[in-house]
């Protein structure tokens, strides 16, 4: 059975590898329990206990540092001036985005943006692009696609090879009827990439959507008990006003009254014949880049593999270092 010790070190290390320190609260709501392995004792853990675990288990004490209030592995002290620079780094760039979404909320048949990737945990780099999350309406994924990368080409915000900075990256659909994204993970080992990656998503709109998602995928809580729900905020935008959701409704209305099947079915077969071969070659070969009904995922660099293993080599040399076995 994994124990508290266990825990801490398993979590700490995954953000290690982003660079990126946690305060405590944060240890305690991306804490890793995978409910197969989870004594039921650990469900009664606080921020209480977790602090004076940190503070008094001599195994700890022996690989985890704390400074600034946050806490990271012995010997990785720069990670937590990599992290507020990151901060101020993230900020500017959902200011950006903001603006962005707040356009491309009007569009036809997209129900729900939000951030996601380093941004959406604060730990973007400077030349790095904004990457976008939309859930979209049933049958029209093509048609959403379609507006959004129209708009982002007039306004010259798509991502190109040698101009990333702050431009915006369309490369994760589904639609209402696909919102589990167990289709998309890993079956090779815990897929902990996208646990944390549908943890850590930032929705600027439509909370209602959101919250239908995060249902949909509760079962993250299988490996993150503690985690939480994100809240109506700062972020988020309040729903359309009247009149543009009635603009946005008459628009949908008109396309479906004039072939919206048909439209869709020409813009998948128009947006296909656009996309980069190596997108097309690696199709549907696995998880990375996945071109079916309600989901179009185009990660010709999805590197869930590359952090995993990145992880597992970290955790054996933190064994090493406490002298546990794990």
């Amino acid at each position: 059975m994994l124990n508290l010790e266990e825990a801490i070190i398993k979590t700490i290390c995954w953000f290690d590898i982003f660079d990126y320190p946690l305060t405590l609260y944060e240890l305690w709501s991306y804490l890793y329990l995978p409910l197969d392995k989870r004594d039921s004792e650990l469900q009664k853990v606080d921020l209480s206990f977790l602090k004076r675990q940190l503070e008094n288990n001599p195994n700890l004490k022996k690989s985890i540092s704390c400074q600034e209030g946050f806490y990271f592995l012995r010997g990785r002290e720069e990670i937590v001036k990599i992290r507020k620079r990151r901060f101020n780094i993230a900020e500017n760039k959902f200011k950006k985005s903001k603006r962005i979404i707040k356009i491309l909320r009007l569009f036809p048949f997209i129900r729900m943006i939000a951030v996601c990737n380093t941004l959406a945990y604060r730990g973007a780099r400077e030349g790095s692009d904004i990457d976008i999350f939309i859930i979209t309406a049933k049958k029209r994924i093509w048609l959403a696609r379609f507006f959004s990368l129209i708009f982002l080409s007039i306004l010259n915000l798509r991502p190109k090879e040698n101009d990333l900075k702050d431009k915006i990256c369309l490369s994760f659909f589904i639609s209402e009827d696909h919102l589990d994204l167990r289709e998309v993970t890993k079956k090779e080992y815990d897929d902990i990439y996208l646990v944390y990656w549908i943890s850590q998503l930032i929705p600027f709109y439509n909370h209602k959507v959101y919250h239908l998602f995060y249902q949909k995928n509760f079962w993250i809580k299988d490996y993150l008990p503690f985690i939480q729900e994100k809240l109506t905020g700062e972020r988020f935008y309040a729903d359309l006003s009247y009149f543009a959701k009635t603009i946005k409704k008459s628009l949908e209305f008109l396309i479906n009254f004039f072939g919206g099947n048909r439209i869709e079915k020409f813009l998948s077969s128009l947006q296909m014949k656009k996309l980069p071969p190596k997108i097309k070659e690696k199709s549907n070969q696995g998880v990375d880049v996945v071109v079916k009904e309600g989901i179009l995922k185009f990660h010709l660099n999805d590197r869930r593999d590359t952090f995993y293993r990145l992880w597992k080599n970290k955790l054996e040399y933190v064994q090493k270092t406490m002298g546990e076995n794990y």
